[in-house]
C-alpha cells in the first residue's frame, strides 16, 4: 500500500511540474490538446482493439510511453548532433545539396533524423524486453505485445515532438493539418486504424506518413516475431522493417518541397509512396491475431484445467480487473505452452512457470 501511494504521489507531482513547465513556456491547454490528441487516440484505440490478445500488463506500455516522451528525445539529440557536425560541410552534403541530383535543403530532415529516430524510438522496447528476459518472462509474450510496446514508445516521442511544434508555432499555423483526415485509408466504418497517419498535400507531395507510433510499432512487431520464432536468421525481420521505415521517413522529409528529380518519381513507388508499411502492418496484425486465436484453441484443455486448479471457488468475472487479469494470464499460458513445446522442454520447467503465474494471481486476489 505504501509503495502504491508513493508512486501515485510521485506521478501527481510529475504531472503538476509538467503543467507548470508548459505554462512557463506559454503552451496553453488548447495547444496541448492539439499536440496530444492523435498520439493518445492511437494508443487508446489499439489498446482496446488488441485487448483480448495482450499478455503484457499495461504498466510496461505506460513505461514505454514515458520513455518515448522523455529518454528517447534526449538520446536522439545526443546521437544526431555529432552526426550533423560530422557531415556539415562534407563532400556528402555538397552532393546531396546539388540541385541537379538531390537538392535537399539540409541533412537533418532527410538523412540524420530518419536514421537516428527510428533507432532510438525502439530503445524502450529493448529495455522492457531486457527487464522481462531477466526472468524469462519474454516467453509469455506474442508479437502483438511487442507491437503495442512499439506503438506506445513511438506515441510518446510523437507527443514530445508535437509539444515542440506547438512551441515553434507549427500548430497555430496548420491546426488539424497533421491528422488522419487527410488520408482515408486504412480505415474501417469511419474509424481510422492509425490516427497518426496522414498525407501531405504540399506542392503535390504524393507521400503519406505512417507516424512515429506506426513505424516503431512495425519494427517492434517484426522484432516480436524474431523472438517468437526463436531462429537467429529471423533477425532479418526487424532489420528489414527498420530499413523500410527509415526509407519512408527519409522520402517523406525529402518531399518537402516536392523534388523534381527523376529519383523522386521512381524510388517512392517501391513502397507505394509510403503505403506499403501500413498495409503490411495491418495484414500482419490480422494474421497474427488469427494464429494466436488458433493457438489458444489448441491448448484449450490445458488452459481449462489450469483455470479449475487456479480458482476452484472464485468467480473471475466479479470485476473488470479480475477479468483482465484472467485474460492476460490465459494469453501468457498459451504463449508459454507453445514456447515449451516448440523448444522441446518437458513438463517440469513449464510447471514452474505455471506455479509462478498462479502465485502472482493469488497474491493479487487475497
Amino acid at each position: 500500500m505504501k509503495k502504491t501511494s508513493i508512486k501515485v504521489i510521485l506521478s501527481i507531482v510529475f504531472f503538476i511540474l509538467a503543467l507548470i513547465t508548459l505554462w512557463i513556456v506559454q503552451v496553453n491547454p488548447y495547444d496541448v490538446l492539439m499536440a496530444a490528441w492523435w498520439p493518445l487516440l492511437t494508443v487508446i484505440q489499439f489498446s482496446l482493439l488488441l485487448l483480448i490478445f495482450t499478455s503484457l500488463p499495461f504498466k510496461y506500455h505506460l513505461l514505454a510511453l514515458g520513455l518515448g516522451a522523455s529518454f528517447v528525445p534526449l538520446v536522439t539529440y545526443a546521437i544526431a548532433q555529432p552526426l550533423w557536425l560530422l557531415l556539415e560541410g562534407s563532400k556528402l552534403q555538397s552532393i546531396l545539396s546539388d540541385r541537379a541530383y538531390f537538392g535537399t535543403i539540409g541533412l537533418t530532415g532527410p538523412i540524420i533524423a530518419p536514421i537516428t529516430e527510428e533507432f532510438t524510438k525502439f530503445l524502450p522496447v529493448l529495455f522492457v524486453f531486457y527487464l522481462l528476459r531477466r526472468y524469462q518472462k519474454y516467453r509469455l509474450l506474442s508479437p502483438i505485445d511487442f507491437a503495442l510496446l512499439g506503438l506506445f514508445a513511438g506515441a510518446g516521442f510523437d507527443l514530445f515532438e508535437n509539444i515542440a511544434r506547438v512551441m515553434n508555432g507549427f500548430t497555430s499555423m496548420n491546426g488539424l493539418y497533421r491528422s488522419s483526415i487527410n488520408e482515408p485509408l486504412p480505415g474501417l466504418f469511419g474509424l481510422f486504424l492509425y490516427p497518426s497517419l496522414y498525407r501531405s498535400e504540399y506542392l503535390g507531395n504524393p507521400m503519406i506518413w505512417f507516424g512515429h507510433s506506426g513505424y516503431t510499432a512495425t519494427i517492434a512487431f517484426a522484432f516480436g516475431w524474431f523472438i517468437y520464432l526463436k531462429k537467429k536468421h529471423f533477425i532479418i525481420l526487424p532489420i528489414i522493417a527498420y530499413l523500410f521505415s527509415v526509407f519512408d521517413h527519409s522520402m517523406w522529409n525529402w518531399y518537402q518541397p516536392y523534388p523534381e528529380q527523376l529519383w523522386a518519381k521512381i524510388l517512392p513507388m517501391f513502397t507505394l509512396y509510403g503505403r506499403l508499411i501500413p498495409i503490411s502492418h495491418t495484414i500482419g496484425l490480422i494474421v497474427t491475431a488469427y494464429l494466436f486465436y488458433r493457438n489458444k484453441q489448441r491448448f484449450k484443455p490445458e488452459l481449462e484445467a489450469i483455470k479449475l486448479k487456479l480458482e476452484p471457488s472464485r468467480n473471475i468475472f466479479n470485476s473488470i480487473m479480475n477479468w483482465l487479469t484472467c485474460l492476460q494470464r490465459d494469453n501468457q499460458l498459451s504463449n508459454a505452452f507453445r514456447h515449451y513445446i516448440k523448444v522441446g522442454i518437458k513438463a517440469e520447467p513449464f510447471d514452474l512457470v505455471v506455479q509462478e503465474l498462479i502465485g502472482r494471481n493469488e497474491a493479487s486476489n487475497p
